[in-house]
Formats: C-alpha cells, structure tokens, sequence
C-alpha cells in the first residue's frame, strides 16, 4: 500500500506516508500514503472559502506529519506523536481502506469492539459477505 501509494517509489526505495494526529483522534493516529493525502487534500480544497474550510485546514493539515518508512520497516514518529498516543513497546496498526490507524497496543486492547461485536454474531460470520465491488448492496 504505501509503496503504491507514492509517486517516488521505486526510485526512493524509502516509501513516504504522513500521519494525522489531531485532537479529533482520541488515541489513535491515522496513516495516509502520499496519493491518499493528496486526496483529502484535494477535498478540502474543494470546499468553498470560509469557516468551515479554515477549520478543516487546521484541524487535518495543520496536525499532520510527513515521515518515512526506515530500512528496517520501522516508522520513527516524533516524540508527540508517541506522546499522544501513549505509546509503550507495542503498537498495532489496523488498515482502514484508504489509510491505516495507528494505536497503543494496550489502549488498542481496551478500546476494541471488534471482539464483543464478533461474539453477537453466528460462527459462520463472513465479513466479506454483501461486500459489492461498486459499494453498497
């Protein structure tokens, strides 16, 4: 996903991405590959002129940071980025479609539904099932 996702890779064999990490995301982070911001970037341009782009501005562009995939497939982030998130040893990173969360893994352990959601429903739940390819039923 993120060497797809930026127009310098192959060449750059480093692939870039940028994290969000804005108030409005409580104790996670999102990852975006460089194609995928310039996306969001692109909607929020599409707004008309006036508060609720300026807000936008700053809430997604203005807490937003761009790194690097490292050699070892590391992400160093800066220290209020772990700061935020609380970080320990541990991360856990769960894909989102179009960008990807970052968590504390113990913070992510609590705060999952997925488990207490999966155990509502029959054994042969399958996820991908009524999934359309045009989205939708």
């Amino acid at each position: 996903m993120l060497f797809k996702g930026d127009p310098n890779c192959p060449e750059n064999p480093l692939p870039r991405l940028v994290i969000l990490y804005g108030p409005h995301l409580k104790n996670y982070v999102q990852a975006y590959t460089i194609d995928g911001m310039t996306r969001v970037q692109e909607m929020i341009d599409a707004l008309p002129y006036g508060r609720e782009r300026k807000q936008k501005q700053a809430l997604i562009l203005g807490f937003s940071w761009d790194g690097s995939i490292e050699k070892d497939g590391r992400v160093l982030m800066p220290k209020h980025i772990r700061d935020k998130l609380g970080l320990s040893k541990e991360a856990v990173f769960t894909g989102r479609g179009d960008h990807f969360e970052i968590w504390d893994k113990a913070t992510y352990e609590a705060e999952s539904d997925i488990a207490q959601w999966l155990n509502q429903l029959p054994d042969d739940y399958d996820p991908m099932e009524g999934l359309s390819p045009t989205g939708g039923a």
